[in-house]
């Protein structure tokens, strides 16, 4: 599973406040790196947690967000996860630290050949504890 910080649509990293509502924007990709139809697709979860004690965040424990819970596919398989301000809330941190939280997305499809296919990826998302 690749892991990587969020970063904005200019590739710089992004800090989100406590509490701040926030968005993922990915593609799924198959294991030939090519993106995943949304028809094939037959799963997309999300998992939210504190990075430091494994603490889930907002109930997100493999939630599907294959269209529902703040979660949308494209039929060209473009993933948009809106993280709500619940979602985005400090742990542990003193005021104006950072709390890093791991989101964990998952899916599950059907390759070409039609045989159950699984990816993932992991997102570090650094949280600003601010006033």
């Amino acid at each position: 599973m690749g892991r990587e910080l969020l970063k904005d649509s200019s590739g710089c990293v992004k800090h989100v406040d406590a509490k701040e509502s926030a968005v993922i924007t990915a593609v799924l990709k198959d294991v030939d790196d090519v993106a995943i139809n949304k028809a094939v697709l037959q799963s997309l979860t999300l998992t939210l947690v504190n990075a430091e004690d494994g603490t889930v965040l907002n109930g997100r424990d493999r939630q599907d967000i294959l269209d529902t819970n703040n979660g949308s596919v494209t039929e060209d398989g473009v993933v948009t996860i809106k993280l709500q301000p619940a979602d985005n809330a400090v742990c542990g941190a003193s005021m104006n630290e950072i709390e890093e939280h791991y989101a964990t997305l998952r899916w599950t499809y059907a390759d070409t050949d039609g045989d159950p296919m699984s990816g993932a990826h992991q997102w570090v998302i650094q949280v600003h504890a601010s006033p």
